[in-house]
């Protein structure tokens, strides 16, 4: 579920609030220590207090996260040679569905003012590809306000967050009304079946009761109209029009069209119009005419001995029918309503009798258990399957409670770290079967990819994704964050970029619209470096943008040469306050392969391991690995990188996920002339020689550098220095002047 977030309306709804003292206020306090036991025991007293006020999950995770870093910084700088104390007060400041989180964390170590730390620089951090840092920032992004005081005794730091309160339906609701809705939409159906038939029974009575009334007539009246017995005859349409409400006029006219007999005595002999008659339908014996809305004439042929002697019409009053079938229909209506309301009555009561409170009694004790409450047994009478859970969280709490009072703390964190152990296990199984378990088969090319985590589950992913018949999408990426947060995120990239990378037609497509897709569904403080390829391997052609990743690797075999190919942009997720940096930021470059090139894209999990004396693997020893051991099969070249690795850090615990993709073009076109002309790319040990320049000499611009790099012979043009210098983001002065203060 996505937070919402209260915007400007609901601040000021809420503070208007608190003037005119209409806000409720919940205050909680809680005292700990400085050190990780303190830390988890914040973290379940923010989290139970967050969730006993209706707190959406992303508002609770992130004010634990701020809250977090807050008390680590506590920890690790203020206490950093003791334990200390720390008291945390929580206050809840609510109106209608906004409220304000207060956090206000009290030490007694020497403090800072959090406000005088400066925002970092993003680009600078991106760039050197810096990791840590970011606390501070962070807490001032997650949160609304940070307000920092000391007094004689205490430091004081204060967090606050406005966020929205959702409307929240337990079960009690949830299932009453579900239920009622379902009663409503089988009963309705039902009704509705019942109505039509109702109807049409209305219907073809009152059409039966008709049809006998004007066969009685002409039976009757057949022998009258030979006999010219036309009083009787008379008599006789009056008798039956009497008997029904819904006759209106009987009349019988001979074989002239002569009016012989009628209740309205005033057309006795009057010639009948049969002009005057709407289009008639039949119907067996009989023939329907319908004026307007109001009138339905019936009419029927009067023989005696089967000789014509006359024709009998009934004028029936139409509009009397339809209002005594819509008073019908009215009487069904109530009765239904009235059914359904009781029926929801005694459902809702079976509802929350036999399931509700049976689900709420299992939820509070769950609750109970949750907060360690685990002493007193819930009853819950009965014997379904709501008894037998109860009795077994019953008998799980007793058991836990007779266990813990037994265990020693090195046990408890033993059986806690053994139950992490195996959830980890299981999410590592489950994120093994996302990456791809083989490679791509394509003609002429050799692929071969290598995975890591540095922990049991990672934020690094890699994939293969089919574009067209002779296009294959590779990507790489680095989630800012190990572990399971980097995990899921990863998991979110992979079904992202499958849907979106066939229908895009470019590399930077692609990372624009992973941008739109991701951006807003990653936590604050999270980013993602991704590195996407399109290879045409008709064509020996690569077209690949980056989204602030380490470069990609070009080894030409053939010029036994390395060059570093990384085109501009910056990492998905940012959030920077120009919306549209991030379009501006990417760009997309091509290159045309060569036989035996070797493209190697990586995270730098490869070249940022350390050893126990904190020297990087580095990228340069990388690259000697690779110009060393590049006629090896690729599935034994990644197993030498992995040794390698494992020989060089020893001991040390790897501290960042290791990905690795190589791709080999073993035919590709050997270009001469013009086209090699087009490569315009410079060598990654030419790129340092240039790096090395503008550190010590910053205020040299593009000619005076490729005056410096011809005394050491190394021949470009003004065009790829200036390129280049572009790429690497040193384009003038005051760049290069920063780059020269703080690359160390």
């Amino acid at each position: 579920m996505k937070k919402s977030s209260p915007g400007k309306l609901g601040k000021k709804l809420l503070s208007f609030a608190e003037k005119l003292r209409l806000a409720k206020k919940v205050s909680y306090t809680y005292e700990t220590k400085s050190d990780g036991s303190g830390l988890r025991g914040l973290q379940n007293f923010i989290k139970e207090k967050c969730y006993k006020m209706g707190l959406l999950q992303d508002d609770v995770y992130n004010i634990l996260l701020s809250t977090d870093e807050a008390f680590t910084n506590i920890m690790k700088h203020g206490y950093k040679y003791a334990v200390g104390d720390v008291i945390i007060q929580l206050d809840f400041i609510y109106f209608m569905k906004f409220a304000r989180i207060e956090i206000t964390l009290k030490d007694k170590t020497i403090g800072f003012d959090w406000n005088s730390i400066p925002d970092p620089d993003l680009d600078k951090y991106v760039k050197s590809q810096r990791r840590g840092g970011f606390g501070i920032f962070l807490i001032k992004n997650l949160v609304d306000d940070i307000s920092y005081g000391k007094d004689e005794i205490f430091n004081f730091l204060t967090l606050k967050k406005v966020v929205r309160r959702p409307v929240l339906f337990g079960v009690g609701i949830k299932w009453p009304l579900t239920v009622i809705l379902i009663l409503f939409l089988l009963t309705s159906a039902i009704f509705y079946l019942f109505q039509k038939r109702q109807e049409k029974i209305f219907i073809d009575s009152l059409y039966e009761s008709f049809y006998a009334s004007i066969n009685d007539i002409s039976r009757s009246g057949g022998g009258m109209i030979i006999q010219n017995n036309y009083e009787d005859l008379a008599r006789l349409l009056s008798g039956y029009a009497e008997k029904s409400e819904y006759f209106k006029q009987v009349f019988i006219i001979n074989n002239e069209d002569l009016i012989i007999a009628d209740t309205n005595i005033s057309n006795f002999l009057k010639k009948y119009d049969r002009s005057t008659l709407p289009q008639k339908e039949a119907s067996g014996d009989y023939f329907h005419y319908k004026k307007g809305s109001d009138i339905l004439i019936i009419s029927k042929t009067v023989k005696q001995n089967d000789i014509l002697v006359g024709e009998i019409f009934s004028v029936i009053d139409f509009r009397l029918m339809t209002e005594n079938l819509s008073k019908l229909q009215q009487k069904n209506w109530q009765n239904f309503i009235l059914f359904l309301v009781i029926s929801a009555i005694i459902v809702i009561l079976l509802v929350i009798y036999f399931f509700v409170s049976p689900v709420k009694k299992l939820f509070d004790g769950v609750i109970e258990i949750e907060s360690g409450k685990l002493s007193r047994p819930h009853t819950l009478r009965g014997g379904d399957e709501f008894s037998q859970i109860k009795r077994i969280f019953n008998e799980f709490a007793m058991r836990y409670e007779e266990t813990k009072n037994t265990l020693t703390d090195a046990q408890r964190e033993l059986l806690a770290h053994e139950l992490l152990k195996k959830e980890m296990q299981v999410a590592q199984s489950i994120q093994q079967t996302l990456l791809p378990k083989s490679y791509p088969e394509l003609l002429d090319y050799e692929i071969a990819a290598f995975y890591k985590s540095a922990q049991e589950v990672g934020g690094d992913y890699y994939d293969f994704i089919p574009i067209s018949k002779n296009k294959l999408g590779i990507i790489i990426a680095d989630v800012s964050g190990k572990g399971v947060p980097g995990s899921m995120v990863m998991t979110m990239i992979r079904t992202a970029v499958r849907l979106i990378a066939p229908q895009s037609k470019s590399a930077r497509e692609v990372m624009l619209k992973l941008n739109r897709v991701i951006e807003n569904d990653l936590q604050k403080g999270m980013f993602i470096t991704i590195f996407y390829i399109i290879l045409d391997h008709r064509k020996h052609e690569l077209h690949f943008s980056s989204a602030g990743h380490t470069p990609m690797l070009l080894y030409r075999t053939q010029e036994r040469t390395v060059y570093s190919l990384n085109p501009k942009g910056i990492p998905i997720g940012l959030k920077l306050k120009e919306g549209d940096v991030f379009k501006r930021s990417i760009k997309t470059d091509k290159v045309k392969l060569k036989k035996d090139d070797l493209i190697v894209i990586y995270t730098d999990g490869i070249s940022e391991a350390m050893n126990d004396k904190f020297e990087q693997f580095s990228q340069n020893r990388f690259i000697e690995l690779i110009r060393k051991f590049d006629n090896h099969p690729l599935d034994n070249f990644t197993g030498i990188i992995e040794n390698e690795i494992s020989a060089f850090t020893g001991d040390q615990p790897q501290n960042d996920d290791i990905t690795l993709v190589l791709i080999k073009d073993k035919s590709g076109p050997v270009s001469e002339g013009k086209e090699q002309d087009k490569f315009d790319f410079i060598q990654i040990n030419v790129i340092n020689i240039i790096l090395e320049i503008v550190k010590g000499n910053p205020e040299l611009g593009t000619k005076r550098i490729k005056k410096e790099l011809k005394n050491r012979g190394i021949d470009l043009t003004a065009k790829q220095i200036e390129k280049e210098l572009k790429r690497l983001n040193l384009n003038n002065r005051e760049k290069r002047l920063r780059y020269s203060k703080y690359s160390g």
